[in-house]
Order: structure tokens, then sequence, then C-alpha cells
């Protein structure tokens, strides 16, 4: 008698009926698993992906359990009761993000431009790409990105999560252009620049005397006007914004999206 006949007597009839089953579950856990290495997120509108992430449902009927590796976001929980809830906008959750907090600008660049590729209609990754090109001293481009995240949606602003460091890089952007406004005080684009990232940072009085002085030198874009308004809302409101003594992320204690290396 063989060793195989042996012990699948020893393993009983059950268990001669599932091996085949778990030989075929091992199968295609083989042939998809360069889809799941790959970790390429998908570019239809809808949920927000971070780099290398992948997604397993147990269940049905819409429930189950979701497995997901390094999303970053303190929001992420999908199973929530009975239902689902997507983050708003794409890229929030992206590696760049703390590349960029980091001072990894030409990294950062190139992880924002990547999204930009794969969603070109989402604003979130504009605004990145907009700061790190700025921190590279590559003008044109961040203002080029900047104008086109506001047209596209201005209130995607108020959907990021301004931690310590991102702030700090944010107010070494506004030093380097108020630098620039020492050479050139009429220049619309420097000030719509500040105007962009006071509101980032929500210093929305000096965001509108920025976009005031943009449009007074000459600046009648939509972006300028679209920017205006949300300014003028927040101050409406009577929003004072984020920057209150309040950080979000690694240096308050709180899981914000910056909370990984």
């Amino acid at each position: 008698m063989s060793s195989r006949t042996c012990a699948s007597r020893k393993l009983g009839p059950s268990a001669r009926l599932g091996a085949p089953l778990i030989l075929g579950a091992m199968t295609l856990l083989g042939a998809s698993s360069p889809l799941l290495a790959s970790g390429s997120p998908p570019c239809d509108r809808g949920d927000s992906w971070g780099r290398g992430s992948f997604r397993i449902i147990i269940g049905g009927g819409g429930r189950g359990v979701d497995y997901r590796r390094d999303s970053g976001r303190h929001d992420d929980l999908l199973y929530r009761g009975s239902r689902c809830e997507p983050p708003g906008y794409f890229g929030l959750d992206a590696d760049a993000w703390c590349d960029l907090a980091d001072g990894r600008f030409v990294r950062a660049k190139h992880e924002f431009l990547d999204l930009i590729e794969c969603r070109p209609c989402e604003p979130v990754p504009r605004i990145g790409y907009a700061i790190a090109s700025g921190r590279l001293e590559h003008w044109r481009e961040a203002e080029r990105s900047m104008r086109r995240a506001v047209e596209l949606d201005v209130k995607a602003f108020d959907a990021l999560c301004v931690d310590f460091e991102l702030k700090r890089e944010i107010r070494c952007l506004i030093d380097q252009y108020e630098c620039l406004l020492r050479h050139n005080h009429c220049d619309p684009d420097v000030y719509f620049m500040l105007a962009s990232l006071k509101t980032l940072l929500g210093d929305y009085d000096g965001a509108l005397c920025a976009i005031e002085s943009a449009q007074r030198y000459g600046d009648c874009s939509a972006s300028a006007r679209l920017l205006k308004c949300h300014i003028e809302s927040k101050l409406c409101h009577g929003d004072r914004g984020r920057d209150s003594g309040r950080d979000y992320g690694r240096d308050s204690g709180r899981d914000g999206r910056h909370g990984r290396r």
C-alpha cells in the first residue's frame, strides 16, 4: 500500500472531497498574485485608493470585511454598520503628501503628476503638484496647476488636512513668493498663489488681501473670481480657518493623513 493511499484513508472522506477545492483556490490565487502585487489604483471616478493598496472583500450582498493596507486616512473605515462611505476626493491619502511634508519635493512632484494623469479632473493632486513645483521654484507650473485646481473645485481646499509639517512647507513657499514680490510687486500670478496658499492655511483675511491685489493688477481669470468668492464665503460665515492653534496629524496626537512615513 502506497503512502498516498494511507494518507487518504487517515484524512477521511470529507477531507478527500475538499482537497480539489483547496487546490483550485490555490491555483486561482497564484494566477492573480501579479495583479495584487502591482498595486496600481483604478482610474475610474469613485473610491480613493492609496499607492500599494488592495482590497479583499469577504461576504456577500454588499456587506463584509474590507482589509486594506496602508490607507493612511483616519476616516477610512469602510465597514460602518451596513454601508461603506467612500471619501469625497481622490488623492487625499496619497503617499505624495508625506513626501511633500518631509521635503522630498522632486519625488512628490512626480507622484502627484502620476495621480493627475490617472484622474485629470481631480483637484487635490493638482494642489499638491502646485506646492511641490513652487518649492522647486518652478513658478509657472505651480501657478497653472493651482489655477486648474481652483477651477475644478475650489472647495477641495477645505478637504485637505494640513498638519504641522505640511503647514511648515506652505509657509516656506509663502516666504518664497513674498521674496518674489520684492522684485516685482505688480505680479498678479504671485498674488494669486499667495491667496491660494493662505486659504490652505485658513488665513482668509490675508488671502482676501492677496486676491484683491491680484485682481487690481490685472487678474481677470475665472480662477481668481472663484477663489475670491470662496474666501468671502468663509469670512461671511465667520470661519477664521484651521490655522487657529490646532495642528492636525503627527504632532497633535490625532490620526491624520500624514501619520505614516
